[in-house]
């Protein structure tokens, strides 16, 4: 397994812009959440660049649907097991717990709407 000191990570939808037409989900907040705004939301994929890289995460940016600039949230997901983030890690186990399953994204955009996305 290689890892990637710089993990650049570019949208889907810059690769496959047809697909991602498809399917990007919008994510809709009602009126009656106190947490988040009220409105639509693009939850845009991105994934890692480098091909000899298998970090098997991606990060989602939460994207107001009115204000596309606007990038809310980055989460993380990682859809393999801790062990393998382990390994992946060279043995290194705060790294592997960050990878894990879903997170806030360290370093990733983030606003007072982030903690919402992620636990929702």
């Amino acid at each position: 397994m290689t890892t990637n000191a710089s993990m650049d990570f570019i949208p889907f939808y810059k690769c496959f812009p047809e697909i991602a037409l498809e399917e990007t989900y919008i994510w809709t907040v009602l009126k009656n959440s106190i947490k988040a705004r009220e409105g639509d939301y693009f939850l845009i994929e991105n994934y890692c660049l480098d091909k000899t890289c298998d970090c098997c995460k991606v990060m989602i940016n939460v994207i107001p649907k009115n204000n596309r600039h606007d990038n809310l949230a980055t989460i993380g997901f990682g859809w393999e097991s801790l062990k393998f983030y382990q390994r992946w890690a060279y043995g290194d186990k705060e790294i592997a717990t960050m990878m894990e399953g879903t997170h806030v994204e360290i370093g990733g955009i983030q606003s007072k709407y982030t903690r919402f996305f992620r636990n929702s």
